[in-house]
């Protein structure tokens, strides 16, 4: 899994094989190592109505709504777009 971010926006893009865990287990994480320790980051289904994002613990996660995440990950959806506060999330 990729991330890439800015001061607006966070953009994570899965591999195939990503999105199928995604699909079975409902999260796929990764992470960066770091000298003292790594930044980790987590997409996860959720029962939200709308994309999250929080930072917690070196984690970066990111929910998306349960029902929106079963279409993307089984549908032709390229993706789930939303905003969490001002933040873009793609």
């Amino acid at each position: 899994m990729k991330i890439r971010m800015n001061e607006a926006s966070i953009r994570l893009r899965l591999r195939r094989s990503e999105v199928e865990q995604f699909r079975s287990v409902g999260e796929v994480a990764a992470s960066i190592p770091l000298p003292e320790r790594s930044l980790q980051y987590r997409l996860r289904r959720g029962e939200v109505s709308q994309p999250v994002a929080s930072f917690c613990n070196d984690t970066l996660e990111v929910v998306v709504p349960a029902v929106e995440s079963d279409d993307w990950a089984t549908g032709p959806q390229v993706g789930i777009y939303g905003k969490s506060g001002g933040l873009d999330i793609l």
